[in-house]
């Protein structure tokens, strides 16, 4: 059985590499990216990389291919290769792999300007867009497929085949006292941090604690902004996003991980029970208009994620 696997960032790519390991189906696999990490696993993979444009000849080309695979893994139905390869594959096996903490929370619809956009896109190359309706979480897995995850707590899906895959890179490596601030997307401007005045004392009153402090970026955050108001008068050394945060964590262990709002990497990291996890400042993103915190605050502390406000 040959498995076509598109993944969109670091943790979809692992747990769909572990379930294939896992249902000793690796080997029979062209592996994709699809999304912006540094992960090259086919020839494929730098292709989307290039563009709109380029992204539809990968369509073409996995659509010319897509005979030779039984089973197609997706973690979503918004990206546009996404989207035309599930209709492909309609008469085949459609899994769904989740993208991290986005499919704990219920996520809006996606805008009509976006949709429509895409539509008209692939029109100009005679395919099709189909509208993703609701949280795509149920629209995705065909009947034999299903949903492959780390957790089923808190997962958002009425899908009644869900397929808990165990993290197989957990080793039992001695951690070291470092703290790791995992950077984010979500705070973009300089006054968003007004209210945040608690976790800068926190960081403050706790950096010394600690024999080194690092900040890793992430790839699609504004850096200096958070960056600045975080780590202010404290000795930090920053780590560039051309390895993931997970990978960072696995090859030299942290004691302590904290993130403002939390992270999909607190996800990733549920079975390093030795690792603590601290999420800043969900409160206050709440209060600023984040609604899906709410949701994900829960989901957080039922995973055993410290909440600090």
């Amino acid at each position: 059985m040959k498995t076509l696997v598109l993944y969109n960032n670091s943790y979809s790519r692992d747990l769909s590499l572990d379930y294939l390991k896992s249902n000793v189906m690796e080997g029979e696999d062209l592996v994709v990216n699809i999304g912006m990490t540094p992960h090259v696993d086919s020839p494929y993979c730098s292709i989307y990389k290039k563009g709109v444009l380029s992204r539809v000849s990968l369509i073409k080309k996995l659509k010319r291919i897509s005979d030779q695979f039984d089973v197609l893994i997706v973690p979503n139905r918004n990206s546009i290769v996404s989207n035309v390869l599930i209709s492909a594959f309609k008469e085949k096996t459609v899994i769904q792999v989740t993208e991290g903490t986005l499919n704990y929370h219920q996520r809006p619809e996606e805008s009509l300007y976006k949709e429509w956009f895409k539509k008209i896109l692939l029109l100009f190359y005679f395919e099709k867009y189909y509208r993703v309706q609701g949280d795509p979480l149920d629209h995705i897995a065909s009947k034999d497929g299903g949903i492959i995850c780390r957790s089923e707590v808190g997962l958002v899906t009425n899908n009644k085949n869900i397929i808990k895959v165990n993290n197989l890179k957990v080793e039992n490596k001695k951690k070291n006292n470092f703290l790791y601030i995992v950077g984010q997307h979500i705070i973009e401007k300089s006054s968003d941090f007004v209210g945040l005045s608690n976790i800068k004392c926190w960081m403050e009153r706790n950096s010394l604690c600690f024999d080194e402090i690092f900040y890793i970026k992430h790839p699609r955050s504004k850096f200096d902004v958070e960056y600045r108001y975080l780590t202010e008068g404290i000795d930090c050394k920053v780590i560039d996003n051309k390895t993931s945060a997970y990978d960072i964590c696995t090859q030299v262990p942290p004691s302590h991980v904290i993130a403002l709002g939390g992270s999909t990497l607190f996800l990733e990291l549920s079975d390093f029970i030795d690792i603590k996890r601290t999420a800043l400042g969900i409160d206050f993103l709440i209060s600023k208009g984040f609604s899906q915190y709410r949701q994900l605050r829960d989901f957080h502390e039922n995973i055993g994620v410290n909440i600090y406000e």
